[in-house]
């Protein structure tokens, strides 16, 4: 995980962490909506080890939903469709409730948010720590959402793993 600075050229400036700078930019735009930052203008800085590297700029305007909202991601069940099909033998987790990853060995995480995919309720989770083989395709180890769906997960509740 990276840390960002973003300048903006209302003299605001706030400090991230993403994966990347794609994933900054992304985060910006939603911190700066939440935090009521005017539109307009802003630099993105990455933090290195020895100094502050200035990555680039970008409009906050560009995108004007927040990245859960473009992808569609709720945090309420209420707010789900009315018909959806849910793949897991348990029932639904609720949000912040604890879940096992079963597939690609991802292990233990929370879940954060849902989203519906082709009809099918799929959930957000935070996993606790990547495994080891992700290294080569992901740099972050922690604080890593993926998309599963409920066949692929089970319930630490039930003590299931």
């Amino acid at each position: 995980m990276n840390t960002y600075t973003i300048t903006t050229q209302h003299d605001f400036s706030f400090t991230l962490s993403a994966a990347d700078s794609d994933f900054a930019v992304w985060a910006a735009n939603d911190k700066a909506k939440a935090l009521q930052v005017p539109a307009g203008g802003a630099t993105l800085w990455l933090h290195t080890q020895h100094c502050c590297q200035k990555l680039g700029d970008f409009n906050l305007e560009s995108i004007e939903k927040s990245v859960s909202e473009q992808l569609g991601i709720f945090k309420n069940l209420e707010q789900a469709p009315s018909e959806y099909s849910w793949t897991g033998r348990d029932p639904v987790p609720r949000i912040h409730e604890r879940v096992c990853v079963r597939v690609n060995g991802l292990g233990p995480g929370i879940v954060v948010g849902y989203q519906i995919d082709n009809g099918y309720l799929a959930l957000i989770i935070s996993v606790d720590r990547l495994p080891e083989h992700f290294n080569t395709h992901i740099k972050a180890r922690r604080n890593v959402e993926l998309q599963c769906f409920g066949s692929e997960i089970n319930s630490l509740m039930s003590g299931a793993i």
